[in-house]
């Protein structure tokens, strides 16, 4: 084994580049409960109960507005005449002076970064937010320098994707684009309209039939489906006039059939579809099962590998909630209410167990520590046991793995692979890998040091052993059952990491 400690990033990068491999965080996904709750409920409608930028909008039992960070703590004290008023945007959040009724908004640190001179306004969107006075509509940036004037103003939330923002024609409440110069880009011809996604905008004709059009208004995919939703991914689902749903992609071809009651946009590479019985699943882009049915009330999009789930509960009529990750099992038990509980974001949301009481969740994932190039197998035990004396850690494998792995080693870096699907086809078959750094790491230094999310698995006096696992696609059809299933074993092997040598 070669000693290129000095290189191990530059070389992490280099096997990236070869095997075609992109690196995530460790496999393990758990979530922390905070063990002091939170005085919070969501300040509606002002806010979608989510973090942003760090900070939670909260509204209190005692009918005081503020922000929390990501440690349940209040954030900052405003100055006691200025209110929040909504969630961040762009680093910024709208607030108002109560003594003038004026509008104006805070950085992240609870300063005002523009002063409270409005008499209305709205969020920041790329960069820009609406304002106004008694005699002008302007779009500003975040220091509060204008960026355009308007000499007329427009029905709209000025929620700018891609330049434009969805506006409503005065009098007939028809539906068009305008861009930030305040010139109506795309003319009032929809009974209704989305905002931009992908290059593309769902939009409905005076029919009543969807379709999709450009940044120029142009017709892209044909006005004939009865509903539709934002492209996502790639692909967006459509219904058909049998009411069934499917999906296409950005050309209008069909990708997947249709053969659902209702689905949602694909998020991190998974969909939610209904079946005919009213049950709840997710399938992955090939419109393979990865989920199965189940009875949830309702359910929500992956975000960082995380869904909110809910099911049926005598104690409230919207369910009970959990959270789940992308393997369908729960992380978190049903306790949490629909109203105020979130997604997540940058690792943090917010579940609320009852009206004013809260939880800060943590999402915390727990990296694999893995072996080895001398193999060890003790086979009076029910597992395979691998120690690697060179690199100075060991770990446990199902038997159920036994001929069905193979290990890639170069100079400190360390990968299990699925043999099946390197052999029998043209996928990579990685399963997981363990780099060896020089040096003491930070997990905050791990994740900044190369492309990709990766994790601190534990470090001694002189190195540091960082796990990766790949995002993309490591199987093809033909192996992904038994990809999975040898996957799905990984949160017992985390379980058996041992340091094994005084590094």
């Amino acid at each position: 084994m070669l000693k290129k400690l000095g290189f191990a990033l530059l070389l992490l990068c280099t096997l990236a580049t070869n095997s075609g491999i992109s690196f995530a965080s460790s496999i393990i996904t758990q979530i922390d409960i905070s063990e002091t709750a939170i005085d919070y409920a969501v300040y509606v409608p002002q806010s979608d109960g989510n973090f942003h930028n760090g900070l939670l909008l909260a509204y209190k039992s005692d009918g005081t507005i503020t922000y929390y960070n990501t440690q349940g703590k209040k954030a900052f004290t405003l100055p006691s005449e200025i209110k929040p008023v909504s969630d961040f945007h762009d680093q910024r959040a709208m607030v108002v002076n109560t003594k003038t009724k004026l509008i104006g908004f805070i950085n992240t640190k609870g300063v005002l970064a523009v002063p409270c001179v409005y008499t209305g306004g709205g969020y920041f969107s790329e960069g820009v937010a609406y304002v106004s006075n008694l005699k002008e509509h302007m779009l500003i940036d975040r220091t509060g320098k204008i960026v355009s004037r308007f000499t007329t103003p427009y029905g709209s939330e000025y929620s700018f994707i891609n330049g434009l923002a969805v506006a409503y024609a005065p009098k007939t409440g028809e539906m068009g684009f305008i861009n930030t110069s305040g010139e109506l880009a795309i003319p009032y011809e929809y009974t209704y309209a989305r905002s931009f996604s992908e290059e593309l905008a769902l939009v409905q004709n005076k029919k009543g039939m969807y379709g999709y059009i450009d940044s120029k208004g142009k017709s892209v995919i044909p006005f004939k489906y009865k509903s539709g939703t934002d492209f996502s991914e790639g692909l967006a689902g459509v219904q058909n006039s049998k009411g069934k749903w499917g999906f296409i992609d950005e050309k209008g071809k069909t990708i997947l059939a249709f053969k659902y009651d209702n689905v949602s946009n694909f998020s991190e590479g998974l969909a939610i579809v209904y079946n005919d019985q009213g049950e709840i699943g997710y399938i992955n882009k090939k419109g393979k099962l990865v989920i199965g049915y189940r009875k949830y009330v309702r359910a929500f999009p992956f975000k960082e590998g995380i869904a909110l789930v809910g099911i049926e509960d005598k104690t409230d009529v919207q369910g009970k909630y959990g959270y789940m990750d992308r393997q369908g099992k729960m992380l978190t038990k049903f306790e949490f209410t629909v109203q105020s509980s979130s997604s997540f974001d940058n690792g943090y949301a917010v579940g609320l167990i009852a009206q004013g009481k809260g939880f800060i969740l943590t999402k915390r994932t727990t990296p694999v520590t893995t072996s080895p190039d001398q193999t060890q197998v003790d086979s009076s035990a029910a597992y395979l046991t691998y120690s690697n004396k060179d690199l100075g850690f060991s770990l446990e494998l199902p038997t159920s793995w036994e001929n069905k792995y193979s290990i890639k080693e170069i100079d400190n870096y360390v990968a299990f692979l699925h043999t099946e699907s390197k052999l029998k086809t043209k996928a990579q078959g990685e399963l997981f890998v363990i780099i060896r750094y020089p040096g003491k790491m930070t997990n905050e230094q791990v994740l900044l040091g190369g492309g990709g999310m990766r994790s601190l698995v534990f470090t001694t006096d002189k190195y540091s052993y960082v796990v990766a696992t790949p995002t993309g696609v490591e199987y093809s059809d033909e192996t992904e059952d038994d990809y999975r299933k040898m996957f799905a074993d990984i949160p017992w092997i985390l379980r058996t990491v041992k340091n094994i040598a005084d590094c």
